[in-house]
This record gives structure tokens, sequence and C-alpha cells, in this order.
């Protein structure tokens, strides 16, 4: 049984299978046994997961507190989707046991993740967004960069992934309006796209991309949907972001001073639109003021940084906020590189991170999202 005096705070995907981790009493975990001994204070573990024999799959986490980290170290545990190399993952935001997961193919479980159904298995998928103003409408990628003289296709579902339209190609990251179902904003080659017809026709949005810049990825405000950050790329790698309030029809640089190389992540708080997080090969950063300041975020992360003569670098892949709780972030490592180093956790808005849970190993993290009380990470071997 599960501490119910405990939040549940996460579930895992790994791309071989799915892994769940949880923070409780030495009790069995249905459907997968696990035990976690009670320890008198947390303290933050090491850097590097211990290989386990678990496969790749999708995991659970469990928190207890917005302030402090729990009194049980969680687990991560195998729960499905054995077999898979998953690189996106996304949840229904009002149905929360519906799972969307991606990588060479395209699968849904409606159980948590207990069983799973191939919906495409013709797409090599790289980023899956469920609407959150109807969960029947679903998009779904073949991309994860701009490759010249290629074009990876896009796709659409109105009705939960039973059928599919082609919306276009190339489109690295999608934000779904909050509100209305039929305004959409993706990452595109030539710059930030809107669509306000389902995907049917784009227009590309002048000024939200520096020149020479390709989009990476785009994010909307939950709470003020006009707002939007972009994370754009030079063809070197360095970072910039630009911000529009109006919904796409301008734009302003908002880069922060320090320079940012190969971004992976963007997330703005759910509640408060001025609070908006990065991450990159650099690094994470936090902004409190709609981006005119950043502050790098990287306390915590010392034991997965790595120095190369002068040059500093951290292998940073994905990052989730909490929906009701949006100062707690789960902040996932193996972005470029074969192996990763487990997945990081903030309790204050990612002023401090302390490595959460074991059975992981090395396997790198793709991608985060959270359904209702768990959290899910696309993982590979």
């Amino acid at each position: 049984m599960v501490d119910q005096t405990k939040p549940n705070r996460a579930l895992l995907g790994i791309a071989l299978a799915i892994l769940a981790l949880t923070a409780c009493t030495p009790t069995q975990i249905a459907p997968y046994s696990a035990t976690v001994a009670p320890t008198a204070q947390a303290t933050p573990a090491s850097p590097r997961a211990t290989p386990t024999s678990a496969t790749p799959s999708s995991t659970r986490a469990a928190a207890s507190s917005p302030t402090a980290e729990p009194t049980r170290e969680p687990v991560w545990q195998p729960s499905g989707l054995a077999g898979q190399n998953l690189r996106a993952v996304a949840a229904d935001p009002r149905q929360p046991a519906t799972l969307y997961a991606g990588g060479a193919g395209l699968l849904k479980s409606t159980d948590g993740g207990k069983t799973w159904t191939t919906l495409r298995a013709d797409l090599q998928v790289r980023a899956i967004a469920v609407s959150p103003a109807d969960a029947a409408v679903v998009y779904a990628g073949a991309t994860d960069g701009c490759l010249k003289g290629t074009t990876a296709p896009s796709y659409r579902s109105a009705d939960g992934g039973k059928t599919w339209t082609a919306i276009g190609g190339n489109l690295t990251s999608y934000a779904p309006h909050s509100t209305r179902a039929e305004i959409v904003f993706a990452a595109s080659c030539s710059g930030v796209a809107r669509s306000t017809d389902g995907g049917k026709t784009w227009q590309s949005l002048e000024g939200s991309r520096p020149a020479g810049y390709d989009v990476a990825r785009v994010a909307l405000a939950p709470s003020a949907p006009d707002v939007v950050y972009a994370l754009s790329a030079s063809e070197g790698g360095t970072v910039a972001v630009t911000k529009s309030e109006d919904g796409g029809k301008s734009w302003r640089n908002v880069t922060p001073r320090e320079e940012m190389w190969a971004p992976t992540a963007l997330a703005i708080d759910p509640g408060n639109p001025k609070v908006a997080y990065s991450v990159t090969g650099k690094g994470a950063f936090r902004t409190t003021d709609g981006g005119a300041g950043w502050t790098s975020a990287n306390a915590g992360l010392d034991g997965i940084r790595h120095v190369d003569s002068s040059f500093v670098s951290y292998p940073l892949s994905a990052l989730a906020l909490d929906p009701t709780r949006p100062e707690v972030l789960y902040l996932g490592t193996g972005g470029g590189r074969p192996e990763g180093a487990g997945v990081f956790r903030s309790w204050d808005g990612a002023r401090q991170w302390h490595r959460v849970g074991d059975g992981l190993g090395t396997r790198p993290v793709r991608d985060l999202t959270f359904a209702g009380g768990l959290v899910f990470a696309a993982t590979s071997d």
C-alpha cells in the first residue's frame, strides 16, 4: 500500500518500458513490488543512479511536501511498455489515466500505463501534446530537428487517437491554446508557427526568432495564453529566447545575458506568466519578471556538471512542472549523451535540486510529464 499521507507526485516512462517512482513505507506496490526504507532525514542522493535489473519503463514518484524533501526515499519501478524506445510522453489533463507515448511508433494507455495500444506503428515520434481545451485533440510530431532537404510529418487527431490528419512537417514542439482547441502554436524551422484552424493552415510569425536561428521549443502561459515564449538555436548551437504578449503578433528578445547553447526544454508557471524556465546545455535558467532578468538555476547539480577547460556543461534533457504546485519541478538528464544521471527534483522553484529515486540506472530521460499525482518519463537505453 502507498502511504496516503504522502501525496503521489510522479510517474515516469523509460525508452524500453515504463517505471514507477513511489515514496512509501516498506510494502508491496501494485502492480510491481518495491520497498523503500524510511529515513530520519532526507539527504541528496549521489548524482548517478545505481543500475538495476529492471527493464526500461515508465515511473511513478511520490512527494510529501512542497517545501521539504520527504522522509522516505522514492524508488523508480517498472510499470509497463517493455521493449520500447520512448522519446515523448504526454497526459490527458482532465483524465490523467490517459497517456500517450511515442518513439518508434505512437501508443496510448487509458489505465495509467498498465496496458498500451498502438495507435500508429509507422511514425518516429519526437513530440506529443494534448489540448487542455479539448482532450480529444492530440498532436504528434515525427521530427526532432530542422533537417535540410527532408520533411518529417506531423499529425493531429480530433478523436483521442482513433484517426489522424497530416498537418505539415518539421514541427518540433507544440503548444495548444488553453481555452480554444482550434488554436495551436508550434516550433518550426522558419520560426514559431500559429494555426487558428487546428493545423489545417499555418502562419509563420515574423520576429519570433533572430535571423539565422531555428526555433526548437515553444510554450504558452496556461493562465494567459497570449503570452508565448520561444527557445531558438543558431547553427552553432547558441540559444536565444523570444517572447510575445499578444498571441504572436509582436515579439521581443528576452535572451539571458549569460550565453546559453543547446536548447532542450521550456516551461511556464501554470499560474504566473512572468515565471518561466529554460533548460539548455549550459544548465537551467529561471525568470520571475517575464524575461527581463534570468538567474542560473543549477544549485544541487554540481555532481553532473562537466568541465572541459573553461567550458562548463550540464547533460539536461527534460523538465516538468507540477500543475497544482508549480514550485515543484522535475528535471531529466541525458541530453545529447548516451547515458543519463537520473532525475532531479526541486521543491522551491528550481532554487535547489536534489536527485530523486533509484531504479533508472544510467538510462537517459527524454521527456517528462505529470499525470494527476504521478509523473511519467520517456527514456531510452
